[in-house]
Formats: structure tokens, C-alpha cells, sequence
């Protein structure tokens, strides 16, 4: 999830992390992903995406996707060359901010 261990660590040691997904969440999931690109084309807000490059659980190709579909003129992506998953807990945290 991130480049740091010990966030890794507590991620699998947390006991609200669904480390067993079913087949049912797994189909859920990716059906409720297919419905949100249904409204991309309704986003007129300003928006920021960001995406780690090294993320292996979201492509970053997603993100860019989303990007070149959003409306908004006031919209910029943000990818961060040596992040992964998870952002917020990641060695580039600090530009995040």
C-alpha cells in the first residue's frame, strides 16, 4: 500500500481491514465503479486527483482516465512518481498538502 513498512505492518495487523475479500465484494465493487463513470461527465466543480504511480491496487491510468473525462476547466492531476496507494501514509506526503 505504501513504500513505508511500518504502515504496511499496521494495515495488516488492522483488524478492520478485509484481508479475505468475497467473490460478492470483489463484483460489488467493480460494479459500483462502473455506475460512478456513468456521472463523470456531470462534474463541473473544481477538482484535484492525485494518484501515487506505483499504486498496484488502482492503475494510475484510472486517474488520467478520470481526468481527460471530467468537464471542469478547473481541474488538475497530480501524480507522484515514487507513491503508491496510499497517498497520505507514503514517502511524498509532504507534497500532498
Amino acid at each position: 500500500m505504501t513504500n513505508i513498512n511500518d504502515v504496511n505492518s499496521n494495515y495488516v495487523r488492522d483488524s478492520l481491514v478485509i484481508k479475505d475479500p468475497t467473490v460478492r465484494l470483489i463484483v460489488e465493487l467493480y460494479n459500483a465503479s462502473l455506475k460512478i463513470w456513468r456521472y463523470v461527465n456531470n462534474i463541473y466543480v473544481p477538482a484535484l486527483i492525485m494518484h501515487g504511480k506505483k499504486d498496484r491496487v488502482v492503475p494510475p491510468q484510472a486517474s488520467i482516465m478520470l481526468y481527460e473525462k471530467i468537464p471542469s476547466t478547473d481541474k488538475k492531476l497530480v501524480l507522484f512518481e515514487n507513491s503508491k496507494h496510499e497517498l497520505i501514509n507514503d514517502l511524498e506526503k509532504e507534497k500532498n498538502h
